[in-house]
């Protein structure tokens, strides 16, 4: 009765029944997340927050009761509690096949918590986590939304040579090779120390028949 009510968007009817539950079960892990999204939805955070706990204290190894503490902390801009759940998840998922609804929710929460990082005043302070949450997208496949972030983070920090490698490697991905020259060549002339860069680029070139200029850049990097 109570998921009936909850899949109807009667949440607080449901909310009541799941209520009654717990008057017996109170550690009943499914019940619990079953309460966290009611009132994750009903914005009533830190309510969520505990029933999601109380979820995971039963069960340690729920998924949703993790994302939905990832997606407490993005409601309220706490973006360390979302990455430590975010990160937490990947853990216990390594070499496992996701679920595309957790799939498509993590993707949401990768770039919720680069979006909010991005809006801080010293956005330079938070360009680490900002790329590391543009290498998780690239890696779970969610190439647009990896491109977006890289792409933000230029328009803040257009002299940042790491961002544009790796918006390089998304368009890589997404088979513009053109494109990945253009955002290799910033990033070579911002940073020529790095010979990483470089050797990104004359690979680039040896696939577009570059061939004289990858020999070049071949040479110089070794």
């Amino acid at each position: 009765e109570a998921v009936g009510l909850f899949h109807r968007g009667r949440l607080r009817e449901a909310l009541a029944s799941f209520n009654k539950i717990l008057s017996v079960v109170a550690d009943d892990p499914i019940v619990n997340v079953y309460v966290g999204d009611i009132q994750h939805a009903l914005d009533n955070f830190e309510k969520a927050r505990e029933a999601y706990e109380r979820a995971l204290k039963a069960d340690p190894l729920n998924i949703e009761a993790r994302l939905g503490l990832a997606e407490i902390g993005l409601a309220t801009a706490k973006p360390e509690e979302t990455l430590a759940q975010i990160a937490e998840i990947r853990r216990l998922t390594s070499g496992v096949e996701l679920e595309p609804t957790i799939k498509t929710r993590l993707w949401a929460l990768l770039s919720g918590v680069g979006a909010l990082l991005l809006s801080e005043p010293n956005v330079q302070k938070m360009r680490v986590q900002v790329i590391a949450q543009g290498r998780e997208l690239i890696e779970m496949g969610n190439l647009e939304t990896a491109r977006w972030l890289f792409e933000s983070l230029i328009g803040r920090l257009p002299d940042d040579a790491e961002a544009y490698y790796w918006l390089a490697q998304v368009l890589v991905a997404q088979r513009d090779l053109g494109g990945a020259r253009e955002q290799l060549r910033r990033s070579v002339s911002l940073a020529p120390e790095e010979m990483h860069y470089l050797l990104a680029l004359a690979n680039i070139d040896r696939q577009l028949n570059r061939l004289d200029e990858a020999e070049a850049e071949y040479q110089s990097v070794f």
